[in-house]
């Protein structure tokens, strides 16, 4: 009799044993996709812990009476905490501007003339985050970090890229001889003031709104699922338009352009302008006014 118990026992531990095991398995190979699932879309191990601190950071025992019970974890959380500085480089140095926000927050702010005798673009922000590359400014922010950038408000760039990830982009003036481009995947890109000679703008399901342009070429505008608000400069007449809309909505001087144009159609606007206005609107909603002359 006891060595049937021991045996029935020994076969019931099997059991569990097995069935642990397979529930190892199961989240194992659970864990093993999100990995994978992760590293698709652009997760890095890095990122993961950045996340890890920041959540740590904001988390409410950061705040609670009883700090001593997690003293250890609140100086780790601290010795992460973002520190900026101030840096400095001479305007004829920068030509170009590259901006990139991943979960961050970008201002853009004039800093007066350099008639006045102001000729430097200062940034408070990191050097980790802050480069002058070659003759561009390059800026990527990563999660949690704010960068206050100070250019002179007369100051001609060649050309300017904006890239608002999850992040947001706000800029009192932009000025470029070039190209202007701006991208909006999930976050939200604000301009008071834009003068370029071209623009490219897309946004996927963000957000992107310039209050008052001035473009002398062709501008190009295309909404996902997000939207574009741009107010241009001059009247309706002063440009060509070619409208492409599936089931989004184009508005032109408050009128819905794209009204019964449908998917793939293609309406177009002959006013016998030099400059184009191009707009793609898939599920999103792009406005187009205009500021009169």
């Amino acid at each position: 009799m006891p060595q049937n118990i021991w045996q029935k026992g020994a076969e019931r531990m099997k059991k569990v044993t097995k069935l642990c095991l397979m529930i190892a398995g199961i989240f194992g190979a659970f864990g093993i996709a999100l990995c994978v699932i992760g590293a698709i879309l652009g997760g890095t191990a890095g990122l993961f812990s950045r996340i890890r601190d920041a959540w740590i950071r904001n988390s409410w025992w950061n705040f609670s009476s009883a700090t001593e019970v997690v003293s250890e974890d609140v100086e780790y959380a601290d010795s992460w905490s973002y520190e900026s500085s101030m840096l400095t480089f001479p305007a004829d140095s920068v030509k170009n501007l590259d901006i990139q926000s991943d979960l961050g927050t970008v201002n853009i702010y004039s800093n007066g003339s350099s008639d006045g005798g102001n000729d430097e673009i200062t940034a408070d922000i990191s050097s980790e985050y802050c480069t002058l590359n070659g003759d561009t400014l390059e800026i990527r922010l990563d999660i949690g970090a704010v960068a206050d950038v100070y250019i002179p408000d007369n100051m001609m760039l060649e050309s300017v890229h904006l890239e608002a990830d999850t992040g947001e982009i706000y800029a009192e003036t932009i000025n470029c001889s070039g190209t202007f481009s701006a991208e909006a995947d999930i976050g939200t890109i604000d301009i008071d003031s834009l003068v370029a000679q071209s623009a490219n703008i897309t946004t996927d399901t963000g957000s992107i709104n310039i209050y008052s342009s001035r473009v002398t070429g062709d501008i190009f505008l295309e909404a996902d699922v997000g939207s574009v608000n741009l107010s241009a400069y001059g009247s309706e007449s002063d440009y060509n338009f070619e409208i492409q809309n599936d089931v989004g909505q184009i508005y032109i001087g408050g009128v819905d352009a794209g009204e019964n144009i449908g998917s793939l159609g293609t309406k177009k606007i002959d006013n016998s302008a030099v400059k184009t206005i191009t707009a793609h609107a898939d599920t999103g909603q792009i406005e187009i006014n205009f500021e009169g002359e």
